[in-house]
């Protein structure tokens, strides 16, 4: 039917860790868009994924630091978007 598709990645979920904050977000937005340029980008799909649901749910576990948003995890989400 040649209906237009948009592809996203899908990172993190219920029990998954938060990203990782020891690298600079725009550092981590360099990475993944030459990941997904190299690695996922192909004939029909060729910018790779057009989007990322990242997933920052919470945890069973009561005492798990999963269960709360950090601002440095936060900031790191609203940069690596603007790097973009």
């Amino acid at each position: 039917m040649n209906l237009s598709t948009c592809h996203i990645v899908s990172v993190g979920g219920w029990n998954a860790p938060h990203i990782e904050t020891n690298n600079s977000a725009a550092a981590i937005y360099t990475v993944w868009k030459q990941w997904n340029l190299d690695v996922v980008a192909r004939p029909g799909l060729e910018n790779g994924f057009e989007g990322i649901d990242w997933d920052f749910e919470g945890n069973d576990n009561l005492v798990s630091p999963w269960n709360y948003l950090t601002t440095a995890v936060l900031n790191a989400v609203g940069i690596f978007f603007s790097a973009g």
